[in-house]
């Protein structure tokens, strides 16, 4: 490789990582490029496009232009068609998984902008359509619709077909056990209590005028929508218990550094931010959500959500940011929105992998 560049191209769901190239000689290096990124990067982050060019186009002051490089299209001849019915469903699922009108089923899952987190959904709609378990190893190493339709028809034909009850919503008297991902963080807490180091924060920055009494109305909302947001974790006969508060319970403050000079509140809004990023979580007591308000000016202000890792993860904290702006904008315009119900709960989730590690199923 002479020099390279690599970029973002799109919006939205549609956007993809393209990789710009030049060769110091003449030859096809793509698939050895491609090879070693795989094994030298995760694969989210390997580039679904090359681009090969004699030079990288510059700017009149010898830095790459970006805005200069052609956008290629992913797609240089029409795609195979399902020809199976096995097919055709899984095509289906690509499609709504990845946001594309259109899939070939000898395209790469990872080349057309599949990555980790889309494998589980896809796993899951697997399971949903055909009863069959597809792991996320065979995913990665059959990486096409071809390829894992063949091994779904030989399961189904062979009879591998999951018996596991789909998740259902459950009680909540009793004790109500941890997921094995919340036994761990658990553990983790008691090994090393007044740690910080699971905490997820999120910052953001609000430019123009906010109505706090929305924002905060929003927040209780999404804490009392969702249960894992007022859980907290104690201690059953010895055994840990996830422990579910009716009513939201999360903190919510406001800070207001109006009064002081430009270079002093950008000093104590990076220090307030840095000193809530690090205060750690009582796991037993809880709220185990904060969120902090920091307004900086009349139209601007710096949001700070900060969740353990054991009632959240990166991809909750999508929808949070999604619900929260859905009930944001609603609130804003003093209307009533209904989300959706939510037909199970995370506990529900823990209920059933219980299940799940104690069947015959699992012990084969």
């Amino acid at each position: 490789v002479k020099e390279c560049v690599v970029r973002v191209v799109g919006e939205g769901r549609e956007k993809r990582i393209v990789g710009y190239v030049a060769w110091k000689e003449a030859g096809d290096w793509e698939e050895g490029v491609r090879r070693y990124l795989r094994e030298a990067l995760p694969e989210y982050m390997v580039p679904q496009a090359f681009v090969v060019m004699e030079a990288l186009p510059l700017t009149p002051n010898g830095k790459v232009d970006r805005k200069a490089l052609p956008v290629p299209q992913l797609r240089t001849e029409r795609a195979a068609a399902p020809a199976t019915p096995v097919e055709e469903i899984l095509a289906s699922i690509w499609r709504n998984v990845l946001n594309l009108t259109e899939v070939g089923v000898d395209e790469n899952f990872f080349e057309i902008g599949g990555h980790s987190l889309l494998v589980t959904q896809v796993i899951s709609r697997i399971k949903e359509s055909f009863g069959v378990k597809v792991g996320v190893r065979r995913l990665f190493e059959t990486p096409t619709i071809a390829g894992l339709g063949q091994i779904i028809e030989e399961d189904l034909r062979s009879g591998r077909v999951s018996r596991i009850d789909p998740i259902t919503k459950g009680p909540r008297n009793g004790s109500i056990a941890l997921s094995s991902a919340q036994r761990r963080l658990w553990f983790l807490d008691q090994l090393e209590p007044d740690s910080a180091f699971y905490n997820l924060p999120a910052v953001i920055r609000l430019t123009g005028a906010l109505d706090l009494a929305a924002i905060e109305r929003g927040f209780n909302e999404i804490v009392g929508r969702h249960e894992s947001l007022r859980t907290t974790f104690g201690v059953v006969n010895g055994e840990p218990s996830q422990v579910i508060t009716p009513s939201p319970d999360a903190s919510f403050q406001v800070i207001d550094l109006t009064g002081l000079s430009d270079r002093e509140r950008d000093e104590e809004a990076r220090r307030q931010v840095d000193e809530e990023m690090r205060r750690p979580f009582n796991l037993s007591v809880g709220p185990l959500i904060r969120a902090l308000l920091l307004r900086l000016k009349e139209e601007e202000h710096v949001a700070l959500v900060t969740m353990h890792h054991i009632v959240s993860d990166g991809w909750s904290m999508g929808i949070l940011i999604r619900e929260m702006a859905s009930l944001y904008n609603a609130g804003r315009r003093r209307e009533a929105l209904a989300l959706p119900e939510l037909p199970i709960q995370y506990a529900d989730y823990a209920a059933w992998q219980q299940t799940w590690l104690e069947s015959e199923e699992y012990a084969a």
